[in-house]
């Protein structure tokens, strides 16, 4: 079952510090998911405007989402989340939705690859766990192209038997999963023939559990895997680029801004 996260607790299991991204990127991190940037995708049910996330960029790379609602269809709700990278390290901190300035920071820490991708996180850990040294730790491997091809969970630092799911690639896209990620089963969707020309994986506004319960929006931002290359089967509209600006799946409208 998703969770649903709204401001009041996200901020339970953060510090109460001010803090500011850095302005500048790390030069050495690379670019993973090119592609038209997004500006903002809204999402609808029945006509009814249900969510807007709105991003925010430092040269190619997300540094800050705004997710709004307080029961979210991606991501946490009522939130801005602000992805701090400094060299190969990422930290986290975060405001109440459509704040321009973080007032908390979370007190866990990634660690990143030479690709910009995480491969070990601690962000769902308050304070106290992490200070008591019990905290879990969440590992992601990649292959060469930084494509994950498995999620690691493991209970504490001294966990020796994670909890693990796999992730099989064909025609670079993930084609099925094993060990039930996000508790919605095994996932083995059906693709076009259409490539995303977004920078984002579009599939995943769609399904944003690929890798567990993701409240802080990492894989939709481009910082677990880089995208499919193509996007799964809906009804999609696209702008004379061939840019998706619409799709429609599972009863929801999504509209997508450049």
């Amino acid at each position: 079952m998703k969770k649903i996260i709204t401001y009041t607790m996200l901020i339970m299991s953060m510090c109460l510090f001010t803090a500011c991204p850095s302005d500048d990127d790390d030069e050495s991190i690379k670019a993973v998911n090119s592609g038209a940037k997004v500006s903002s995708i809204e999402v609808y049910k029945n006509n009814k405007l249900l969510q807007i996330i709105k991003f925010y960029y430092i040269g190619n790379r997300i540094a800050s989402a705004d997710y709004s609602a307080s029961s979210p269809i991606c991501g946490p709700g009522r939130y801005r989340i602000f992805y701090n990278v400094s060299g190969s390290t990422m930290t986290i901190s975060g405001s109440p939705y459509g704040q321009s300035s973080p007032i908390d920071n979370n007190p866990g820490k990634g660690i990143l690859n030479s690709m910009g991708l995480l491969e070990e996180e601690t962000f769902e850990n308050s304070e106290y766990v992490i200070k008591n040294g019990k905290y879990c730790v969440k590992k992601y491997v990649h292959n060469v192209k930084g494509q994950v091809t498995e999620y690691q969970f493991y209970g504490s630092p001294t966990d020796n038997r994670p909890s693990v799911c796999t992730y099989k690639w064909d025609n670079d896209c993930i084609a099925q999963t094993t060990g039930n990620p996000g508790g919605n089963g095994n996932y083995s969707p059906k693709y076009t023939s259409i490539e995303n020309q977004a920078n984002i994986n579009l599939n995943w506004m769609m399904y944003d559990q690929m890798f567990s319960e993701d409240i802080y929006g990492l894989a939709l931002c481009g910082y677990i895997s880089v995208k499919d290359r193509y996007l799964v089967e809906a009804d999609w509209t696209f702008d004379k680029n061939g840019c998706a600006t619409k799709a429609v799946s599972g009863g929801y409208t999504y509209v997508i801004s450049y």
